[in-house]
């Protein structure tokens, strides 16, 4: 392995969440820590949303105290004005604007949520609501666990501990794959043991059939197909601490009927209420064996990525 799984000092270029849409009013800029390093980002008058590094090329202030003008970000501490490009547009000392630039990222919206690419050109797509909508799209809260990223969105490849930690009988060999040459996947059908569990997600006469995908190294796709069909977002960046999870998921449901969210959100915590004990008390090494094979394969995907 190169070192780009599941490290603590590189970053893979790949898209992640930075904010909710709604955190960014128009005319508004606000900061965050996020891959390990402070990002900015603001929304302009027109709508549109632009991300750059949050330090100032000038003396490195923090450009989420700033203002947003008709040309850019106003830095708080002297008014040099940055532009979307992330290049220095004035500086009011100064009768020619230095040649100085912060990096800018690529970014989108989607689903309620502000996405940037980790590099100067997008190499791999954005997430895409799922075929076969409409679909109602529900942001569950953020939430940061003391896990990697990596560690965290690839935990639905490791088709051996649904059986050991979450008590699932699985009823038909796992299928393997490799859709894109960015991304792993791995189909399974199987209950819970439990049969109060089973009665909740639906499960006691059909079993729940589903797909999970990780791709590009921070995001995920759970596709259950039976026996409701619903699909999730798993989403996950480092923050200052690049060992951490900042993580948002999204369910896409196909109404908001209780029929529909109950046993989706049932589901949903049977399968994952261990987790996060387990994750963010790990220690992790890629010991890897025959049955991690889907997870190694992702390891060996990120090891691939380019890295900023």
């Amino acid at each position: 392995m190169s070192g780009v799984f599941a490290s603590r000092t590189v970053v893979a270029q790949a898209w992640y969440v930075l904010c909710r849409s709604s955190e960014l009013r128009r005319g508004s800029v606000r900061s965050w820590d996020a891959l390990g390093r402070r990002v900015a980002a603001w929304r302009d008058d027109g709508g549109a949303v632009h991300v750059l590094d949050a330090r100032c090329p000038h003396l490195g202030a923090d450009l989420g105290h700033g203002a947003v003008t008709s040309s850019g970000v106003r830095c708080a501490f002297h008014h040099w004005t940055i532009g979307a490009d992330g290049v220095v547009q004035s500086a009011p000392e100064c009768v020619v604007a230095p040649r100085r630039r912060v990096r800018r990222y690529p970014a989108v919206e989607r689903f309620g949520l502000v996405f940037f690419f980790n590099g100067a050109t997008p190499t791999l797509d954005p997430p895409e609501a799922p075929p076969g909508g409409p679909w109602r799209a529900v942001a569950l809260p953020t939430q940061r666990l003391a896990c990697h990223p990596h560690l965290v969105l690839g935990n639905g490849l490791d088709v051996a501990h649904l059986g050991a930690l979450h008590d699932f009988e699985l009823t038909m060999e796992p299928e393997l794959s490799e859709p894109s040459p960015q991304t792993v996947a791995v189909r399974v059908a199987g209950r819970p043991r439990s049969q109060l569990a089973a009665w909740l997600t639906g499960s006691r006469q059909a079993p729940v059939v589903a797909e999970f995908r990780a791709t590009g190294g921070s995001v995920a796709w759970a596709h259950f197909e039976a026996p409701r069909p619903f699909h999730v977002l798993f989403t996950g960046r480092g923050d200052r601490d690049l060992g951490a999870c900042v993580t948002q998921t999204v369910v896409f449901v196909r109404s908001l009927h209780p029929g529909t969210t109950v046993p989706a959100t049932a589901l949903l915590w049977s399968l994952l209420r261990s987790d996060r004990r387990i994750l963010e008390s790990l220690d992790f090494a890629p010991a890897f064996t025959k049955g991690d094979e889907g997870l190694r394969r992702w390891a060996s995907v990120i090891d691939k990525l380019e890295t900023a």
